[in-house]
């Protein structure tokens, strides 16, 4: 592992009106086992309406990880490139207002990613959460059963930001995130590129957990809004999709 009191990760907390899910997310990050001098955390806020930013300074004010506070108003493809061009880390993990990590998570993947140099974006592996009502189980259900039979091993399928390290040698090497992307699957293009120019993608052992919407409504608009992301990408990369 590399040594020195210099940063070695960058959290990317985009976020936004996540108050309900957001104080587990940010928790998760303050409780790593890492030396939180070797990280630092840099959270995009799209101009909460709620209380997500108000939760997150407080939480993040017991810890002494490094904090970051910056603000967008375009959309997700924006707010990750924001990240790409402040991180001063070696890798940037990503964590969205829902997602949990595992108390080991950044240490794990940090270690697999400097023993595999070939490697530009390596996802955890999701695991079920207690607590979550029979909606949010089924919808997440799928999600673990595919990434536990697939965990520790290459992958070609793209890899989205979510339980995701990327090395930033990799994101910059292709331009980082396309800002033009408003809607989802900005992560989708990014690791697209990736893949293209010869990197490699891996599915690891770190666990780490989501918090799903916890009614079909609140599902639905959210594979919509995925829809119209992967919509947008397709017609941008479609000579070589």
């Amino acid at each position: 592992m590399k040594s020195g009191n210099r940063t070695v990760i960058t959290i990317g907390l985009c976020v936004k009106n996540a108050e309900a899910t957001i104080d587990e997310a940010v928790n998760s990050i303050s409780n790593q086992d890492y030396p939180h001098d070797k990280m630092e955390i840099i959270v995009v806020d799209g101009h909460s309406q709620d209380k997500t930013l108000k939760i997150i300074k407080e939480d993040l004010s017991k810890t002494s990880i490094k904090a970051t506070y910056l603000f967008e108003n375009v959309g997700l493809g924006f707010a990750r490139q924001i990240v790409v061009a402040r991180a001063s880390g070696d890798y940037i993990i990503w964590v969205d207002g829902d997602i949990i990590l595992s108390k080991d998570y950044v240490r794990n993947q940090v270690e697999f990613m400097e023993t595999h140099p070939s490697v530009g974006i390596a996802v955890g592996s999701l695991g079920l959460l207690d607590g979550d009502n029979w909606v949010a189980t089924l919808e997440n259900v799928g999600y673990v059963i595919d990434s536990q039979r697939h965990h520790d091993k290459p992958t070609s399928k793209l890899l989205g930001t979510e339980g995701s390290i990327y090395r930033i040698e990799a994101v910059r090497q292709v331009g980082g995130f396309d800002p033009n992307i408003r809607g989802a699957q900005e992560d989708m293009d990014v690791a697209y590129r990736i893949r293209k120019v010869g990197w490699g993608l891996h599915i690891t052992k770190a666990m780490f957990y989501e918090r799903q919407r916890r009614t079909w409504k609140a599902i639905w608009r959210q594979h919509y809004w995925y829809g119209y992301g992967l919509h947008f990408m397709q017609h941008k990369n479609k000579a070589e999709m």
